[in-house]
């Protein structure tokens, strides 16, 4: 399973596992939390140093994204509490479009798979915002740090 593929990771109560959506659905007996933190340790992070290393960085306390690949700069933000059996966890690189459908949001994906959320679209909007700022910071560290190389 490659990281970039994966459009959201779902956990359905009902039947225990997690549901991974990319170009199909892959069915998991592991939560989406566990996942993550596999997904985060193929490129050697963790996901509780990402809840830090973010949380600190933009100053958030709730619905913290991940990072899962430094490289491509892959985020998953949740839609509530990751602790939420509802939470959908979902790749903010994937994202083509983000519609309005009554208290829901439907969410089109890269590869056409849409997503129905029980959450509004401001909250989904600011989620792949949070994702976009600290990409930027991350990218302005880096550009930093090859100043002060060249010195």
């Amino acid at each position: 399973m490659l990281v970039h593929e994966i459009n959201a990771i779902y956990y359905d109560v009902k039947k225990k596992k997690s549901i991974i959506y990319s170009e199909s659905e892959i069915i998991s007996n592991e939560k989406p939390i566990v996942i993550l933190e596999s997904l985060c340790h193929r490129y050697g992070l963790s996901c509780l140093g990402s809840f830090t290393a973010i949380k600190e960085c933009l100053n958030i306390h709730q619905k913290c994204p991940v990072l899962v690949h430094p490289l491509l700069q892959i985020y998953f933000f949740p839609t509530c509490s990751y602790k939420d059996d509802d939470c959908v966890w979902i790749n903010s690189k994937q994202i083509k479009q983000i519609k309005s459908k009554d208290v829901y949001t439907e969410i089109v994906f890269n590869n056409g798979f849409t997503l129905l959320c029980k959450v509004g679209i401001r909250s989904i909007k600011k989620q792949c915002k949070r994702c976009e700022l600290m990409e930027q910071h991350i990218l302005k560290q880096y550009q930093i740090d090859q100043l002060s190389l060249k010195l």
